[in-house]
């Protein structure tokens, strides 16, 4: 995949979904892993040209496995931008004796709470996540699958109890089309030292979704465009720009109103 055509769908997510906005600084997470290097690489390239101006810098959450990111550092200097390594004991606390079950979304809620806390200490408004479409499709089949409900993570998550959004720009962008742009631009993978990479519940759904395209090969972009059109209230939100909450009390007041119009109709309560 040409640069040009990450950009492109980077900026399709940020106009469609107002992830980005005139003077936000942006705090971008690098893990070392393809997705958020590619992340990483589009952002600093985007900022030159789109419509908003933005300022970037990026956040490696060390969670205490020894990996060695002079890499990431090396690539944050050629695109000049700011680069923080925030140590933890992450890997200690999720690992413990006395939490032998700590979970991939136990220690993931850690890291984004580290994350959170030291882009708000560099004056962030934005964190930006290498969610790809793949990592969308999943969510939302674990959703079904776990919680019996329609829901996929959404492209602008805004929290309650913090002044800082979480954006997910690589929606459109597809982990094959990452794995070739991390090839061709020579991107400095780094090696996930964690035991239980590619052993969680979201690995699981890698060979569901795998037979799903054998037989359906559009399945991915039809899941896809189910979760778009779906009336999720984040990703409605997200394309409105309104709150959340606000989406839920007006849908709320809309199906009362409705309600009470059939009453009317029908002579008597429903």
């Amino acid at each position: 995949m040409k640069l040009q055509k990450l950009y492109r769908y980077v900026r399709q997510a940020a106009d469609e979904y107002n992830l980005i906005e005139d003077g936000d600084k942006i705090a971008v997470a690098v893990s070392g892993g393809k997705d958020s290097l590619a992340l990483l690489y589009a952002l600093a390239g985007l900022k030159r040209f789109y419509s908003a101006s933005f300022t970037i810098c990026a956040i490696t959450i060390d969670i205490g496995f020894g990996m060695d990111f002079t890499p990431v550092q090396r690539l944050c200097d050629e695109l000049d931008v700011p680069f923080f390594i925030c140590h933890t004991q992450i890997k200690d606390i999720v690992f413990h004796p006395e939490n032998p079950n700590g979970s991939c979304s136990f220690c993931a809620n850690l890291r984004r709470g580290a994350l959170i806390s030291k882009a708000l200490e560099l004056g962030c408004t934005k964190l930006a996540l290498g969610h790809h479409k793949e990592d969308i499709i999943y969510t939302m089949m674990m959703s079904m699958l776990f919680e019996g409900r329609f829901y996929a993570v959404s492209p602008y998550t805004a929290y309650d109890d913090s002044q800082i959004a979480v954006i997910r720009p690589l929606i459109y962008v597809s982990e094959g089309e990452i794995k070739n742009f991390a090839q061709q631009y020579q991107l400095p993978v780094i090696k996930n030292l964690c035991p239980r990479d590619g052993h969680s519940a979201r690995s699981d759904m890698e060979p569901l979704m795998k037979q799903l395209t054998s037989l359906y090969s559009d399945a991915k972009d039809r899941f896809f465009h189910a979760i778009e059109n779906g009336n999720i209230d984040d990703w409605t939100a997200a394309r409105t720009h309104m709150d959340v909450k606000q989406l839920i009390k007006n849908s709320k007041m809309q199906e009362k109103t409705i309600n009470s119009s059939k009453a009317d109709q029908t002579g008597g309560e429903l």
